[in-house]
């Protein structure tokens, strides 16, 4: 897993450029709404007419797994530059849990720890950053 990328420095990107978080939440959001087309494409990998249908599906199916993999990865990866970036990060992790569920989140991220406490990890880190270059 690569290192929690660092906030740029006071007056130079994070004046000039977006909190890169949105567009991870943004792709993550993305992700998950193509993952509800899951239900539709198991039940054509066990119904399909014929066998390339049903490979077809179950290759859908993968490569809708795999975004939302990334997606994950790229939220944790990707440091908010901003107090408004960590908030929005946090707001969208608690929602995503209400809506679907505690099981969203791959149960053992990294090092043994869950997402959400890697989540945490994270975002304590950005926020240090965040305010010493405040």
């Amino acid at each position: 897993m690569p290192a929690l990328a660092m906030p740029a420095a006071a007056g130079t990107l994070a004046q000039d450029h977006p909190d890169p978080i949105f567009a991870a939440i943004k792709e993550h959001r993305r992700s998950w709404e193509d993952l509800g087309q899951c239900s539709d494409l198991d039940w054509t990998m066990s119904h399909g007419e014929t066998k390339a249908i049903r490979q077809e599906a179950a290759l859908k199916y993968a490569q809708l797994g795999k975004a939302v993999d990334d997606a994950h990865d790229l939220l944790i990866d990707t440091a908010p530059t901003t107090n408004a970036g960590a908030a929005a990060l946090l707001e969208y992790a608690a929602d995503h849990v209400i809506e679907n569920g505690t099981n969203c989140w791959p149960d053992e991220y990294c090092n043994g720890e869950t997402w959400v406490m890697t989540l945490h990890r994270s975002l304590a880190k950005a926020l240090r950053s965040i305010a010493v270059e405040a």
